[in-house]
């Protein structure tokens, strides 16, 4: 793929997000199983000295930890920058367990970060959210109450916390009784068709696993509004455009599959590496929507009927693996979207070289169980 159509591509996608940034946010209400495990992982390499609450799948039963921290900087350990900080200034170390910092590069609607603070009720948190999207980030689409939201150099600034609609929570733990893989409907929906009756067949089969909801605030947020694929295709420095500090743990979702060409992934990757502090942790999730029959069958229907709906695509090269995708059977609406190979991830593993180690792999999300595969690599010393 050249250069050309890579921009054609990213400009298809941030215009199909614009129009739908409400859409689409509807059917982003509940997190994504291997987010637990993501957590879980975190938790026994030391990040999160609190025991997050997560589901127990056998019983159904979760409980909140009575007391806990987040964090485990130390005056030796961390660089200053790796403090969070809104206006970025040096801090003095305290003696107190420091909040711990989290940059989400393609946040979309925070759903993750409404996550982590459901499932570490009793920690102290930063989170510098990052998207191209400003529409769908926003606190409305997002299912969030803002108590003060100002605009800086194009930079949203929450500066206390705000509550998280409880209409929104409910609606994520139906989902979450119903089926604990709960984005399996959703990947229909992002195929461009509807799947009857899957609602009923998820019922019979689902294992009841209920997350409870309490009254809890999302930490305080930096949004950055950032055209991350606008910066790589203009040749800036991703990781030097970006307004955060040395985090605790940087993290990227359901975005890697809209990032054409292998040397802007491996751009993307390099940026979380630097933003985060030695010793932290990077977390991502590549989505393989091509390894499902069903799935592939349906991918391949909505590319030609895309390529016949805009033809100038057609006379251009895409890279194996390139698709594009079609939103509940709406005319007209399309999204380039990238299903990855193992082979294409083993090679985006050996591009970190010394920069950070694989802590795991694994494979979740999904009716499969196996839609999405999560790296989470622990940045050197």
């Amino acid at each position: 793929m050249d250069d050309k159509t890579a921009d054609i591509l990213c400009k298809l996608n941030n215009s199909f997000y614009q129009r739908q940034a409400a859409s689409f946010s509807e059917t982003r209400k509940a997190p994504w199983p291997g987010w637990d495990r993501c957590l879980e992982v975190l938790h026994k390499e030391g990040l999160f000295v609190c025991q997050p609450v997560i589901p127990d799948k056998a019983s159904g039963n979760s409980s909140y930890p009575a007391t806990g921290a987040v964090g485990r900087l130390t005056q030796a350990q961390a660089p200053r920058e790796a403090i969070p900080s809104l206006s970025r200034e040096p801090q003095a170390l305290s003696r107190e367990p420091q909040a711990s910092s989290v940059l989400d590069l393609a946040c979309g609607n925070l759903r993750f970060e409404a996550f982590l603070a459901n499932a570490l009720p009793k920690s102290d948190i930063v989170f510098y959210a990052v998207d191209s999207c400003d529409s769908l980030a926003s606190p409305l689409h997002a299912g969030h109450c803002p108590s003060d939201v100002r605009m800086k150099d194009k930079t949203h600034q929450v500066d206390s916390a705000y509550p998280l609609l409880h209409a929104s929570l409910d609606r994520a733990n139906d989902v979450r009784k119903k089926t604990h893989r709960v984005d399996a409907s959703s990947s229909e929906l992002l195929l461009g068709h509807q799947q009857q009756g899957a609602s009923n067949c998820e019922e019979r089969n689902a294992q009841p696993v209920p997350r409870p909801v309490p009254s809890f605030t999302l930490p305080p947020v930096r949004y950055q509004s950032l055209d991350v694929m606008g910066t790589l295709l203009r040749g800036a420095n991703l990781s030097d455009s970006l307004d955060a500090p040395f985090c605790d743990l940087s993290v990227c979702f359901g975005f890697m599959h809209h990032v054409p060409q292998v040397r802007h992934r491996e751009e993307v990757l390099e940026a979380l590496i630097k933003h985060t502090r030695p010793g932290g942790f990077v977390v991502m999730s590549f989505w393989q929507f091509m390894e499902n029959k069903a799935m592939a069958a349906k991918a391949q229907e909505s590319h030609q009927a895309a390529l016949a709906c805009l033809p100038y695509l057609g006379l251009r090269a895409l890279d194996k693996g390139d698709y594009l995708l079609g939103w509940k059977g709406i005319p007209g609406e399309f999204r380039y979207c990238h299903s990855f190979s193992e082979t294409e991830i083993d090679c985006l593993l050996e591009s970190v070289g010394g920069t950070a180690s694989l802590v795991s792999r694994f494979a979740s999300d999904g009716r499969s169980g196996a839609l999405n595969t999560y790296l989470i690599f622990q940045v050197s010393h």
